[in-house]
């Protein structure tokens, strides 16, 4: 395998005489880079609310939620085919990446809940209230008023 020369001219031409709109390679990259730092930074977006969503789920069986891995890949190709008229083939194109990311934020999400501890049922936590190194918060966090109590009878 071999490079090509970024300066070259196209040596290709599509089937109905549709030809490059750019002169070389050269000219596409630096586009293309600031496209991928574009999607970089709505992944970042859908990073931080994958973190959020993961204080709503109780376990790695809730984060996993197959349902919604499909809805989300379903969703991206839908949006995809509107495309798929001016670019053949875009729509398979999102169905293969998104079959990698929503598997991927599943992954980071699951990191995100072992981060994570659940609450008391009915505890409501403010964010005022989320003192760590408090033991108040701790027992507000966990229902258990003896949370911390030292047994003395144990030595």
């Amino acid at each position: 395998m071999s490079e090509p020369n970024p300066e070259a001219s196209p040596v290709r031409e599509r089937i109905g005489g549709r030809t490059a709109t750019h002169s070389s390679l050269s000219e596409i990259r630096p586009k293309i880079t600031v496209i991928d730092a574009e999607v970089t930074r709505l992944f970042s977006e859908r990073a931080v609310l994958v973190q959020e969503a993961a204080l709503f789920k109780r376990d790695a069986g809730e984060n996993a939620a197959p349902m919604q891995q499909q809805t989300n890949v379903d969703n991206a190709v839908r949006a995809a085919e509107a495309y798929d008229q001016r670019i053949p083939g875009f729509s398979e194109v999102v169905r293969k990446i998104y079959q990698v990311v929503v598997p991927a934020f599943v992954d980071f999400q699951r990191q995100e809940i072992e981060r994570t501890f659940l609450i008391a049922e009915g505890t409501q936590l403010e964010p005022e209230m989320w003192d760590f190194g408090d033991l108040a918060f701790w027992q507000r966090a966990t229902g258990d008023p003896n949370i911390f109590k030292v047994d003395s009878s144990v030595k």
